[in-house]
């Protein structure tokens, strides 16, 4: 059985990289940034997992706390 994983990470036109983070619905919402790495891109989505599971809503439409307040990258 293959690694699950959180959301998804595609390389662009640009040369860089977005991750996009599942909704609750099941939509893939980019981030609002552009990584340098795929590595970058793929931290970022584990940082979002993270938070998520400790129970912080992130949800940009439920919540009055921008997600890059809570990201460190």
């Amino acid at each position: 059985m293959g690694k699950q994983q959180f959301g998804n990470v595609r390389k662009l036109p640009s040369g860089r990289w977005q991750a996009r983070p599942p909704t609750l619905d099941g939509r893939l919402v980019p981030a609002k940034m552009a990584f340098p790495t795929k590595a970058d891109a793929t931290l970022w989505l584990d940082t979002v997992w993270t938070q998520l599971a400790m129970g912080l809503d992130l949800d940009p439409s439920r919540s009055r706390v921008a997600l890059e307040q809570f990201s460190w990258i």
